[in-house]
């Protein structure tokens, strides 16, 4: 007996950009572009009839081009006209999230190359502060550490498969009691959002907006 009721929908990659807190911009036409501060001027305590510092703050743009994805799915006409659930809707939903899997994992990891969107983790100054099994609390804390020392506010953590687990089972310390790295789905008080469209061992903090 036929049951299009209890269909069972494809296992995908979770999207996590948006819930990571990034801004979608609407209505866009052309190439976009958007102003940025580079440098700031110069403040200093100075004594009487000596120079102020001279320096002037500085600016570039930050420039955006379109950039196409798409997906074409065929439908014969039978399987139109006697499908159940109807095909029409399967497949449109099916491009749909393709579509949307395509645009998370551009904006997390795409490499820029082949028309692709260059995303957050390629265009980052990033180093391999850790090796599998090796990651401690204390490295964990030193990344919240980068990005004060960047004037960042973090928001969240991107983390690619394996990272969840391994940081799930690694104690904070080797006291009794001390608890997991990772607990309730945060990671030192911040948000953590996991997917495979995050590379595999990958674990990246920031700023998402």
């Amino acid at each position: 007996q036929q049951r299009p009721d209890q269909f069972v929908s494809l296992l995908r990659a979770r999207l996590i950009t948006q819930q990571l807190g990034a801004v979608v911009l609407d209505g866009l036409s052309g190439n976009i572009g958007i102003p940025r501060q580079t440098a700031a001027a110069q403040a200093a305590w100075v004594g009487e009839n000596q120079p102020l510092p001279a320096g002037n703050p500085t600016y570039d743009g930050i420039v955006m081009s379109p950039k196409t994805c798409g997906s074409i799915a065929e439908i014969s006409r039978n399987t139109l006209m006697l499908s159940s659930p109807a095909a029409q809707e399967l497949v449109q939903s099916d491009l749909l999230a393709v579509m949307a899997q395509a645009l998370d994992a551009a904006a997390l990891a795409g490499d820029g190359t082949n028309f692709t969107p260059k995303g957050v983790i390629p265009q980052a100054a990033h180093n391999a502060d850790y090796t599998a099994g090796s990651l401690s609390w204390p490295e964990i804390l030193a990344r919240l550490t980068d990005l004060e020392t960047a004037n960042a506010v973090p928001n969240g953590w991107a983390i690619g498969a394996g990272v969840r687990a391994s940081l799930m089972a690694t104690p904070k310390a080797a006291s009794v009691g001390a608890g997991f790295i990772m607990d309730d789905g945060t990671l030192a008080g911040l948000p953590a959002q996991w997917s495979t469209n995050v590379p595999a061992g990958s674990l990246v903090l920031g700023d998402w907006t």
